[in-house]
């Protein structure tokens, strides 16, 4: 009798949050929907057209051209080092050195 009690609350624990996760995700949709079309009626009143597809590639045509030119202001700077572009050259290291005064 116990077990079969534990096993009906387990069970409406997990349509419990089977439920709440189907309303957070249809609510995340519905806020993405709402997204679009605001974008869609402010380029509709600037005169210009919108698609999520185009206004997609655009944003990652250009997150891909600053990675790229990230990459190649790194490159050009420390070309004398190896591939490791993360550290600068011994030249722009500065060494400071503490001395406890008591």
């Amino acid at each position: 009798m116990k077990d079969s009690i534990q096993r009906i609350f387990a069970t409406i624990a997990l349509i419990a949050i089977s439920v709440i996760s189907l309303i957070l995700a249809f609510t995340f949709i519905f806020i993405l929907f709402i997204g679009v079309a605001i974008f869609y009626i402010v380029n509709r009143l600037r005169g210009k057209s919108f698609s999520p597809k185009q206004f997609w590639q655009e944003h990652s045509s250009r997150a891909r051209s600053k990675t790229q030119n990230f990459k190649t202001h790194y490159q050009n700077k420390y070309q004398s080092r190896s591939d490791d572009f993360t550290r600068p050259p011994e030249s722009e290291v500065t060494d400071v050195d503490f001395k406890e005064i008591k």
